[in-house]
């Protein structure tokens, strides 16, 4: 099997979203291995490794260009790819923190990838029912202005 490795640097509204959570859900899905980190110029490291076909998978799901006006989205402005290397052995890919993690968050860890998962999308569809509503709102109000069709027409 021919597996490359490689490594993203993702820059983007990406922060207290979940997007790490996403890309270790996409990364687990498309069997490729290695992590995610938060870097200190808030940037996003992604080392990965998988077959040449299921990189350029993963890499079209992360790049993720979502709504800017919707604190919620994810917006990805750039990933810069280079290759990464083969040192370090990898059995799954995981989000790495800066700080070890207890057992206890280890597990909350792994019980938060569909449990953030399922509250972005409940987040992401109030938000998108507000923008609806509003839309809403803003039709009726430029219909107040207009004839009812129940008044009579006066006629010259």
């Amino acid at each position: 099997m021919n597996l490359i490795r490689k490594r993203l640097i993702v820059e983007g509204d990406l922060f207290n979203s979940g997007y790490r959570c996403l890309v270790r859900f996409y990364a687990r899905k498309s069997n490729i291995k290695g992590f995610i980190r938060h870097l200190p110029d808030d940037t996003m490291e992604i080392v990965c490794e998988g077959t040449p076909q299921k990189m350029k998978q993963f890499r079209k799901a992360i790049k993720i260009r979502g709504d800017l006006s919707n604190p919620l989205d994810f917006y990805v402005i750039s990933i810069h790819q280079r290759k990464a290397p083969m040192d370090e052995k990898f059995d799954f890919f995981e989000i790495r923190y800066c700080h070890e993690m207890t057992p206890h968050e280890k597990e909350m860890d792994r019980l938060g990838d569909m449990r953030m998962l399922t509250i972005s999308w409940w987040a992401h569809k109030d938000w998108e029912r507000a923008q609806a509503e509003k839309r809403n709102n803003k039709a009726a109000r430029k219909c107040q202005g207009t004839r009812s069709v129940n008044k009579p027409l006066k006629v010259a």
